[in-house]
């Protein structure tokens, strides 16, 4: 989804108060249906109401049945979301309380357990054994296991404010079993992206690939399948990505824009996995079906490039520019293509870069260095 697409999505989703829920401002979802098409004045699908019962959002549900006027609609939506702000204050406020009851259990009973080990030196054992089987204790050390254990999976060797100890543990409970983050998560975490640890993302991005996959098989809407390879993809999940698109039959997809997204996000998938000629073939299929789109140039511009056939790869990228990708983005993926690449072929797209433009391309001296760097520390370690 273009940049532009998704502040616009978000401009709808702060129009109608529902910034704080994530479907709200993601494309394919049942509430951005609902959203769009009122925005567009268009007939809202029945499969896509019914989200609205699930989200509890009985003003939009007035709303799509002509009872509200949109002035009083945006009144009794304020109310809700304060509700639902509300809700989400109790959650972390209850887990704060949890917590504070266990430290204040935890000295509490090593108080009572000191006592009792002066007053009773005889019954010393016996008292730490009781304390030991104490329900209570198991409780609290099973949950001080978890949260040592969510810490060290999603933010190994971080320091962490304590002042944000609360909330990242939330959010890890909440990723961790598998569930959504909040959009007001989500730039929590963009805004303190040292909490945003690779693992965090991966597990992340696997929540929304599921999600948008099960939103797929209950609506069979093919974007929906789109997003779900793309979020695998971002979870280093391609096999996955691409087993799910490989379920669908795109001699009957009739749409060209559709059609150019399942064969270039499908390619990607492929191009992840090495299964090089595949995703060739894909990309080549998408560019003929949408000639003007910029996506599967840079697909194949990706690929001849880390095939090593630097000058058909940058052609590729040149298309790409040519039909509205930003030289901006394109360094970008050079950039993250030049730190996978072995070290032959980094000095060759070096040279390559460097040759074709030397002041754009300066980067890679950096880059290069770094590299260095970093293979120096792998042999060391």
């Amino acid at each position: 989804m273009s940049a532009t697409n998704s502040q616009k999505t978000l401009d709808i989703a702060r129009k109608y108060q529902l910034v704080d829920i994530p479907q709200a401002s993601q494309i394919a979802t049942r509430l951005h249906i609902v959203l769009d098409s009122l925005e567009k004045g268009k007939t809202i699908p029945e499969f896509a109401l019914s989200c609205l019962e699930d989200e509890n959002l009985h003003a939009l549900r007035k709303l799509t049945r002509n009872e509200l006027s949109f002035s009083a609609y945006e009144k009794m939506a304020k109310a809700e979301i304060t509700a639902r702000q509300s809700a989400k204050g109790k959650e972390l406020k209850q887990v704060q309380a949890e917590l504070k009851t266990l430290k204040e259990e935890e000295a509490a009973e090593a108080k009572k357990a000191e006592a009792v080990r002066r007053a009773e030196a005889k019954k010393a054992e016996a008292a730490r054994r009781a304390y030991e089987n104490d329900p209570r204790t198991i409780a609290r050390q099973k949950a001080r296991a978890e949260l040592l254990a969510l810490r060290e999976k999603y933010s190994p060797g971080f320091f962490i404010d304590q002042d944000d100890y609360h909330r990242l543990m939330i959010i890890w409970r909440h990723v961790d079993q598998g569930k959504r983050l909040s959009e007001v998560d989500l730039a929590w975490l963009s805004t303190n992206e040292e909490y945003f640890s690779q693992e965090l993302r991966r597990k992340y991005h696997a929540n929304e690939a599921k999600y948008y996959e099960a939103d797929f098989k209950q609506t069979r809407n093919p974007w929906s399948a789109v997003n779900a390879c793309s979020q695998y993809r971002k979870a280093e999940m391609a096999s996955s990505g691409d087993r799910l698109l490989s379920t669908l039959n795109l001699s009957s997809v009739k749409n060209a824009k559709l059609k150019s997204a399942l064969l270039t996000t499908h390619g990607g998938a492929k191009r992840d996995q090495r299964l090089t000629k595949e995703a060739i073939r894909m990309g080549e299929e998408a560019h003929q079906v949408t000639p003007q789109n910029f996506r599967p140039c840079t697909l194949l511009g990706a690929i001849y490039m880390e095939m090593g056939q630097l000058s058909l790869g940058h052609e590729w990228y040149q298309k790409a520019i040519e039909r509205g990708f930003s030289e901006r983005a394109m360094d970008s993926e050079l950039k993250s293509i030049f730190m996978k690449a072995d070290k032959a072929g980094r000095e060759k797209l070096k040279a390559f870069l460097l040759k074709e433009d030397h002041v754009r391309f300066a980067w890679v001296h950096k880059l290069s260095s770094t590299s260095k760097k970093l293979g120096k520390l792998s042999k060391s370690a």
